[in-house]
C-alpha cells in the first residue's frame, strides 16, 4: 500500500489526529491533509487549524487520523 492509497479518501477532508515526530513523541493535529508533488513519498503535508501552520509528517511512523466515519491508524513501514 502507497500513500495515496492509504490517505485518498482524507484530501481536502478535515481531521483530527496525531502523529508520531522523529524524535518519538506524538503531536496531536487537527487540520486538512494538503497535496504536496514535490515532497517525499513517505511524507504527508497538513494544515495545522490550531497551530496556524503547516506540517509534515512521516507515514513510515505511527500515526492516526479520523474524518467522520472514516479512521486511518498505521503502525509505520508502508511499503510501495
Amino acid at each position: 500500500m502507497n500513500k495515496e492509497q492509504l490517505l485518498s479518501g482524507f484530501f481536502g477532508r478535515i481531521f483530527t489526529g496525531s502523529f508520531t515526530k522523529v524524535d518519538g513523541t506524538r503531536r496531536p493535529v487537527w487540520g486538512v491533509i494538503k497535496k504536496a508533488p514535490d515532497i517525499s513519498d513517505n511524507l504527508v503535508v497538513v494544515y495545522d487549524f490550531r497551530k496556524k501552520q503547516y506540517r509534515r509528517f512521516r507515514i513510515d511512523l505511527p500515526f492516526n487520523i479520523r474524518s467522520g466515519k472514516d479512521f486511518v491508524a498505521a503502525s509505520g513501514e508502508i511499503k510501495a
